[in-house]
Parts: structure tokens; C-alpha cells; sequence
């Protein structure tokens, strides 16, 4: 049974909420099976839907709300799950290991993410897709095939291990792998906003979203990465992470 069909049944009614999601450690439970969740911008059925989390699908709770009461298949609950893919869904369809709240309240002004509790381990849809795109733009697969497929690394802490950030592997020595990587270093950089682009480093410089106009930075390969090895100075690969809506499919590129 699809989410839509149990919630139209429900009669609590929600008052206007202006929530938003309190710092938080992000608890990882998975979506029931059997069920297609509908995940929303607020915690009842009047609030719009953004999507759906499927059975199975692992997710991290941020912050939990008292919402509209909804029945699921272990019984009815009004806690609503702010999740990382930014949106609430019922709690009566996670499986949590408990029938009350396992995330702290939500309330406050903005959300933190702990990537130490974060650690998804899967890929997330946007972050693969772009690989495949720049697999697939002339001029940018050399090499030929999956060649250029450094990896994702869902076992590594971090933007890694939530599964939104890949390498792509370019030869900073190659007079043609360091131009090619300065190309889509910029492409994604111009395009940074269409595409959910946070973070991008390549040949010893770093560009970040959240300081855009400072342009291309002097990258701390030491700080960061603990050497001055050729990989750690990213002469080898090309480092681009998303924020969450570009991993899941949410910015205006993929949609």
C-alpha cells in the first residue's frame, strides 16, 4: 500500500509550522519494505510532495516534529522524520527499532549534518548520473570507458561515505588530461548552482560554493590530506562533491 492511500485517511490536522531543522547527529534507519513513501516540506499531508523514498532505501534521520498522525504497518504515530534528503516523511514508515522519536526535536535556525553519523554507504542518483555525464561529453573520456572512474568510496568518512562526492581521474603531468581537467573543473564551476556542485578541487586548487567569488584557492594538501603526495594534491584526479540537492536529483540541471 502506497503512502497516499494511508494518509488520506488520516484526520489530525497540522497547524502552520515555522520549522527549521535543528543541528542534529543524523540517525541511519531504513524505509519499510514493501513501501513507496511520499517525502514532503512539512510534516503532514497538506504539505507538498518533493519525491519518495522507496522499501528498503537506507536514509538519515536530522531532527524529528509532531505532525499529522498517520497509521502504518505497525500502528499510528504523529512524529514526522526530517531527513538528509531534505524532507519529513512519517515515522510510521522507517524502521527504527523503537515505536517514539529517535532524532533530537527539530526548532532550530539551521541544519548540521554530522558526517560521522551520516555515513550512507550508497552512491546517491546525482552524484553517479554526473559521472556518466562526464563519461560522456566529448572531448572528456580519453582514456575510453570507465577509465576515468576513480570512484565514489561510500566506505570513506564524509562527503564520500554520504555518497555524493566523485573522482574522475586526470593526469595533471598529461599536457591533455591537465587541460581536459581544467575543463570540467570550470564547466562545473560556472554551473555550479544547476548542478549542486559544493566542492571542487583539481591540480592543487580548491573552489567552494560557499565562497564562490574567492575563485580558485591554494589547495591544503597536508591539512586536507596529510602529504604532498601527487594524489593528495589531486594532480591525479579531480575531486567534485554535491550539496544534497544536487546528489539527490533536486537542483534544476537534473530535473
Amino acid at each position: 500500500m502506497r503512502i497516499r492511500a494511508l494518509l488520506a485517511a488520516a484526520t489530525v490536522a497540522v497547524a502552520t509550522l515555522a520549522l527549521a531543522p535543528a543541528p542534529a547527529s543524523a540517525h541511519t534507519v531504513s524505509v519499510i519494505n514493501g513501501y513507496t513513501v511520499n517525502l514532503r516540506t512539512g510534516p503532514g499531508t497538506s504539505y507538498p510532495s518533493i519525491g519518495t523514498v522507496t522499501g528498503g532505501q537506507r536514509v538519515a534521520i536530522a531532527c524529528t516534529v509532531r505532525g499529522q498522525s498517520v497509521t502504518g504497518p505497525y500502528g499510528a504515530t504523529d512524529v514526522w522524520d526530517y531527513l538528509h534528503l531534505e524532507g519529513y516523511v512519517s515515522d510510521a514508515f522507517l524502521y527504527t527499532g523503537t515505536s517514539g522519536a529517535v532524532g533530537p526535536p527539530c526548532g532550530g535556525s539551521q541544519l548540521h549534518w554530522d558526517a560521522a553519523s551520516m555515513n550512507l554507504g550508497v552512491e546517491q542518483p546525482g552524484t553517479r548520473r554526473l559521472y556518466h555525464e562526464l563519461k560522456a561529453t566529448p572531448g572528456w573520456n580519453p582514456r575510453g570507458g570507465d577509465r576515468h572512474f576513480a570512484g565514489i568510496y561510500v566506505n570513506k568518512p564524509g562527503e564520500h561515505g554520504e555518497g555524493r562526492a566523485l573522482d574522475y581521474w586526470m593526469d595533471a603531468d598529461n599536457a591533455t588530461e591537465r587541460q581536459i581537467g581544467w575543463s570540467i573543473a570550470n564547466h562545473l564551476r560556472a554551473n555550479a548552482g544547476a548542478y549542486g556542485v559544493q566542492t571542487i578541487i583539481w591540480n592543487d586548487k580548491v573552489w567552494v560554493s560557499s565562497n564562490p567569488n574567492a575563485g580558485w584557492q591554494e589547495y591544503d594538501e597536508v591539512g586536507n590530506c596529510g602529504s604532498t603526495s601527487k594524489t593528495c594534491k589531486h594532480n591525479d584526479h579531480v575531486h567534485i562533491s554535491q550539496n544534497w540537492a544536487g546528489a539527490v536529483l533536486k537542483t534544476s540541471h537534473w530535473m
